[in-house]
């Protein structure tokens, strides 16, 4: 399983706690970054971050534009190895929220948008 993220700061966290970290190229292979100096000269690449073989048991499901919401949309679930991952996870969410007014619900997993529910 992989995600990926231009956050350099959850690629940082998801190197400290032992996943792949790689830069995206995307006419050649990605690279994996075997350092920390390494990923902060990356910043504002986009970074691959691979686990394998890790139980997935932290979850956040977020249903994103709240302004803008229609009928049937589905909330999106994460799921992440470790609560250091989920924790930066959500900084970044928080982060851009702050940076691009992208408002979001945190909500059940498997949440579905009615607009009755408004």
């Amino acid at each position: 399983m992989e995600h990926t993220t231009y956050n350099m700061t959850f690629a940082l966290v998801a190197f400290a706690e032992g996943l792949e970290v790689y830069v995206a190229h995307p006419e050649d292979d990605d690279v994996r970054m075997w350092s920390e100096d390494e990923i902060e000269d990356c910043e504002g690449h986009l970074f691959v971050i691979k686990w394998r073989g890790r139980t997935m048991t932290r979850k956040v499901s977020i249903l994103w534009g709240e302004d803008l919401l229609e009928d049937g949309d589905v909330a999106e679930t994460y799921c992440f190895a470790t609560e250091s991952e989920l924790k930066a996870f959500m900084q970044a969410v928080h982060v851009m929220d702050g940076y691009f007014g992208c408002p979001y619900q945190i909500v059940e997993e498997g949440y579905i948008h009615r607009d009755e529910d408004c």
